[in-house]
């Protein structure tokens, strides 16, 4: 009878064992796994805010008003060069 109960107890410590060690490393991927989300988000914010600043930079350099809106408070933005075009007197 002593043989059975110590085997019964290593195959329970053995099954506890898996357990565990399972537990770790599927902790340890989904951790992987949110840091990659996070990197995926911090990225295509960073590309959306540089194509929302090229396009109003294009947009400006056409000398036409461009209207920028936040919390509830417009501007009209335009670039500074069309402003010296409009005052050089033509010869």
């Amino acid at each position: 009878m002593a043989v059975n109960r110590q085997r019964l107890i290593i195959l329970v410590m053995a099954i506890s064992l898996v357990i565990t060690v399972s537990y770790i490393v599927m902790d340890f991927f989904q951790k992987m796994k949110a840091a990659d989300e996070n990197t995926a988000f911090a990225q295509g914010f960073q590309v959306g805010y540089e194509q929302a600043v090229l396009q109003l930079l294009q947009q400006a350099s056409t000398c036409q008003p461009v209207p920028v809106t936040a919390d509830n408070f417009t501007l009209n933005l335009l670039a500074t060069e069309c402003l010296q075009q409009v005052e050089t007197p033509a010869e």
